[in-house]
C-alpha cells in the first residue's frame, strides 16, 4: 500500500489524501480502527439475544469470523501492516481506549462471565484465555480470507461446509475452557 497507489485507485491526488491522512501509517491505523469499530458493534448486537450462555458465547465468537469475512480484503489489509502497538493492557497500565481494546475486553468479559456462570473452569486465566480465543478466531478468519475454498484443500477432499467447520472450530475453542462436570 502506498499513498500514490491509493491515489491512482481512488482517482484522488496524493495531496488530497495527505490532507485527510498525514501519513500512510495514520491511514492504516484508521483502517484498523474502522474494522474494530464494526466488530465491536457486531459483537454488541450478538449478545442482545435471549439465549443460553453457551449459545451466546458461540454466537459471539462466530460474529468475529463473520465480521472479518464481510469485507475480507479490509480484514486482510488490517492485519497486513506491521503491528506497532496492540493497545492492550501492559503490566497494569491501560493504553488509550480504542475499538481494538474494546474488542479484546469483550473477549475478556466473555471469559469472566463464563467463569461466573460456572460454564468455564474456575481456574481459567482470563487474559490468556481471551488471547487464545482471539488468536484462534483470527487464524481461522485469515485462512478463510486467504484460501477461498478453505476448509477444503484439494478437489479429492470430501466437501466440508465452511459454516459447519466454523461451528466445529468454535466448539473446540470453547470446550477447552468449559468446566468439567
Amino acid at each position: 500500500l502506498s499513498i500514490r497507489r491509493l491515489a491512482e485507485i481512488t482517482d484522488y491526488s496524493p495531496a488530497a489524501i495527505y490532507r485527510y491522512f498525514p501519513s500512510k501509517d495514520f491511514l492504516v491505523e484508521e483502517l484498523k480502527e474502522a474494522f474494530f469499530a464494526r466488530l465491536v458493534d457486531n459483537l454488541g448486537a450478538s449478545i442482545g439475544q435471549s439465549v443460553s450462555f453457551k449459545e451466546m458465547c458461540r454466537g459471539s465468537l462466530r460474529t468475529y469470523i463473520e465480521t472479518a469475512l464481510e469485507k475480507p480484503n479490509h480484514y486482510l489489509a488490517v492485519f497486513s501492516a506491521p503491528v506497532r502497538s496492540i493497545d492492550m493492557p501492559n503490566d497494569g497500565v491501560t493504553k488509550s481506549e480504542t475499538s481494538k481494546q474494546r474488542a479484546f475486553e469483550f473477549l475478556q468479559n466473555l471469559v469472566k462471565e463464563g467463569i461466573a456462570r460456572g460454564s468455564f473452569a474456575r481456574d481459567v486465566d482470563v487474559d490468556l484465555s481471551a488471547r487464545s480465543l482471539w488468536v484462534g478466531l483470527h487464524g481461522l478468519a485469515m485462512m478463510i480470507a486467504h484460501m477461498p475454498h478453505f476448509p477444503n484443500f484439494r478437489d479429492a477432499d470430501a466437501f466440508i461446509d465452511a459454516s459447519d467447520f466454523i461451528d466445529f472450530y468454535i466448539d473446540r475453542l470453547v470446550s477447552g475452557l468449559e468446566a468439567q462436570s
